[in-house]
């Protein structure tokens, strides 16, 4: 099975992977409002009859300037058990969809003032021999992310985004900046460091 093999600091955090996979995801962000970034680590299953299960390995660990998260697409015998699976059958579920879409009515999405905790924070992506590409909160952008998607429907390569963008950027769906997209094949590495 295809699955995404992540370390923070040299130590293993999760095989990310599953034989009914469909989506596997890691995300490394930055908020401006926030003091360092954060990691997660999930995926979907199709389980048939219209019902999928939502995957967790890791959920928002926090991380901290000099945190290096590394992320290797790798073919896998085994993975690592998920913290947590939510099927969309489930009564849970339902409950949580239903609480989240009340509080979107109440709460429409608009931005809002951020406090600029970290203004000079970086993130730098390292991938082959190439220099790292450092993303930073210019042009008023308030976020940073770098991401990394797997799909079924094209298994032998893994996605990486890394963008900045502001929460007009984000609402309004006009984009950002796009400092790098690229594609991970089978055993190959990648990694994103937290820096100022």
């Amino acid at each position: 099975m295809r699955a995404l093999q992540i370390e923070l600091n040299g130590q293993s955090l999760a095989v990310a992977g599953s034989e009914a996979a469909v989506l596997l995801s890691a995300g490394i962000s930055l908020s401006i409002h926030e003091s360092g970034g954060t990691l997660d680590v999930s995926g979907m299953e199709d389980l048939g009859n219209d019902v999928s299960c939502h995957l967790s390995w890791v959920e928002m660990i926090d991380l901290v300037k000099g945190d290096r998260v590394t992320v290797k697409f790798v073919e896998a015998a085994t993975a690592t058990p998920p913290s947590e699976a939510r099927r969309t059958d489930s009564p849970q579920y339902a409950a949580e969809r239903a609480a989240y879409e009340d509080d979107l009515r109440e709460n429409p999405l608009g931005p809002v003032v951020l406090e600029r905790k970290q203004a000079d924070a970086r993130l730098a992506l390292y991938w082959k021999s190439d220099p790292p590409i450092v993303a930073s909160f210019e042009s008023g952008r308030e976020f940073i992310s770098c991401r990394f998607s797997w799909h079924s429907f094209r298994p032998d390569r893994c996605r990486m985004t890394f963008s900045s963008f502001s929460q007009v950027e984000a609402l309004d769906r006009t984009g950002g900046k796009d400092w790098f997209s690229g594609t991970l094949n089978v055993g190959e590495v990648c990694a994103i460091e937290l820096g100022a």
